[in-house]
């Protein structure tokens, strides 16, 4: 399906999905700068400029529902996505901690973490799990950093592009981003 996201009564981005995000609308035909009433899309006016207030507020919605779609990390020879949202960075740290902790007692990189007396089996974004060891709770952290990072570098591209163009009728704020998981 199509969707589009409206920021003060003008669409500022169009997205083909198969889930309609929060915040976004329904609609198959409404482009980025028709105004939207409420309950119609209407083209806008070629003469009526596209302003970059609207643009940079979609820059920052996909900056913030993109550092929320997981991050890559590569397990032996599988890569495999990790949830990005705050509850689970949270607990990525708390690995890392503990695998710190197995590092000062003497263990390896290779070590399994435990919790209970069992490894700790963690749920990835495609429903499939992996076993944390030390060496993946680093690169856990690491790699949710390294995302983070670029969507962030992404964004400030965007804005800088958007703050210099003298015409920003066909201004994709899609383009250019690190890719997320289902991407």
């Amino acid at each position: 399906m199509r969707a589009v996201e409206v920021l003060s009564n003008v669409v500022v981005n169009a997205v083909v999905v198969d889930q309609l995000p929060d915040g976004y609308i329904a609609s198959e035909t409404a482009n980025i700068g028709d105004l939207y009433d409420g309950g119609v899309f209407v083209p806008n006016s070629p003469s009526a400029p596209i302003t970059r207030d609207p643009l940079h507020a979609a820059v920052d919605g996909e900056r913030s529902r993109r550092w929320r779609a997981g991050f890559p990390v590569q397990i032996g020879s599988v890569i495999k996505w990790f949830h990005s949202d705050e509850f689970s960075l949270t607990q990525h740290l708390g690995l890392k901690d503990k695998a710190r902790d197995m590092l000062a007692a003497g263990g390896a990189m290779t070590d399994n973490i435990t919790i209970g007396g069992q490894p700790v089996q963690w749920s990835t974004m495609d429903g499939s799990s992996v076993t944390i060891s030390v060496q993946v709770a680093f690169d856990l952290v690491s790699a949710a950093g390294l995302q983070q990072a670029l969507i962030f570098a992404a964004s400030q591209a965007h804005k800088a592009a958007i703050d210099v163009a003298e015409d920003l009728s066909g201004y994709n704020v899609m383009a250019g981003w690190p890719l997320v998981f289902g991407e």
